[in-house]
């Protein structure tokens, strides 16, 4: 199987989207859409998705860690960056001051939280830190409800040192340090058939280089891999 007469199927979780992504030629970055981590992992079987662009706290963290863990799984993994976690809040916000946020801190404020069965270890690590406190009233992770949530003063989100270059609409909000610190990495999940494609080669190619173009900008700590 090659891809030379077809088009690379791209999709990215939203903690992993990167500003101003320019794909080759040979590959589309198909719109955000609701999704669970079974669907996600149905999707990439099936081909409808050929890349995910994806964090191990992220929607596809549990099938990153199971190819990482697993010879035999059926996915393959590159590593493409690593940042820290963040809080993001309202200008406004009591909290925007703080050099860096204790849990009990981030406790006293409501942060939405990720449906059951989604990003379950990006979960836990941010319920240790004070976050994830407000339930998810769907069974998918919605964009809509972590925007909504940074732009009040009563509320908290979890946010990523790429935030400020991708929400143009949000440059207004703080980010601010957690005092426990935690980092997640951004990798390339794709079916092991197709880790070789020069489709696939050159599309990873090209997200490290817009992603050292970010890294030139950005003021906290991340790594191109």
């Amino acid at each position: 199987w090659r891809l030379a007469t077809e088009i690379l199927k791209v999709f990215s979780t939203f903690a992993a989207w990167a500003p101003k992504l320019s794909l080759p030629t040979q590959a589309e970055l198909l719109p955000d859409m609701f999704l669970t981590s079974g669907s996600l992992k149905k999707h990439l079987e099936r081909r409808r998705f050929d890349v995910v662009l994806s964090s191990d706290l992220d929607l596809a963290g549990d099938l990153i860690q199971g190819a990482i863990a697993d010879q035999d799984a059926p996915f393959h993994v590159v590593s493409l960056m690593e940042e820290p976690l963040l809080l993001a809040v309202h200008p406004h916000h009591p909290l925007r001051g703080a050099r860096q946020v204790e849990p009990d801190d981030a406790r006293r404020f409501s942060s939405p939280a990720y449906p059951d069965g989604i990003a379950s270890i990006g979960a836990a690590a941010l319920k240790t830190r004070g976050l994830c406190s407000t339930p998810a009233t769907r069974n998918w992770f919605d964009r809509r409800d972590w925007l909504s949530a940074m732009k009040t003063v009563r509320h908290v989100a979890y946010s990523t040192a790429m935030f400020e270059l991708r929400e143009p609409d949000c440059q207004d909000l703080a980010l601010v340090e957690l005092r426990e610190p935690v980092r997640q990495t951004v990798y390339a999940l794709m079916l092991k058939e197709l880790a070789e494609e020069a489709a696939v080669l050159k599309l990873l190619d090209q997200c490290r280089q817009t992603l050292k173009q970010a890294l030139q900008v950005s003021r906290f700590d991340l790594m191109v891999l």
